[in-house]
């Protein structure tokens, strides 16, 4: 679906928080989904709200990229070109994804482990 020039000038009036919070009271089924947990940091807080269509990726930044990698980041700079537009370009460090699933994974384990311990202790 793509939005007027009228309604993304509209939408840019407000925060990204506040508009997810809208959301969830007229979708409600969107609460919990579609949202980082990774830290984000606004280079310039004087800037207004940026409001477009996004285009994501995963990329391994810690190591060379062989051809083909070279040739998917190529695919994906001409697609975030394309239209519909404003685009917002948003990359995710592999690494970071990877490292972030191993902490929940974790976190997992330590909460069934906890789960356990107090089903032994009611025995």
């Amino acid at each position: 679906m793509m939005l007027s020039p009228a309604d993304l000038h509209a939408l840019a009036r407000w925060d990204t928080p506040t508009i997810c919070n809208a959301l969830e009271l007229v979708v409600p089924e969107r609460r919990l989904t579609g949202f980082t947990v990774e830290q984000m940091v606004c280079v310039d807080p004087t800037l207004p709200p940026l409001v477009g269509y996004a285009r994501t990726a995963h990329s391994r930044t810690m190591s060379e990229p062989d051809e083909e990698i070279a040739e998917r980041r190529m695919a994906y700079h001409d697609c975030v070109a394309q239209p519909p537009g404003p685009t917002v370009d948003l990359i995710a460090r592999r690494e970071a994804v990877i490292l972030e699933q191993a902490r929940s994974a974790v976190l997992d384990i330590a909460r069934l482990r906890e789960a356990t311990e107090r089903a032994r202790r009611l025995r």
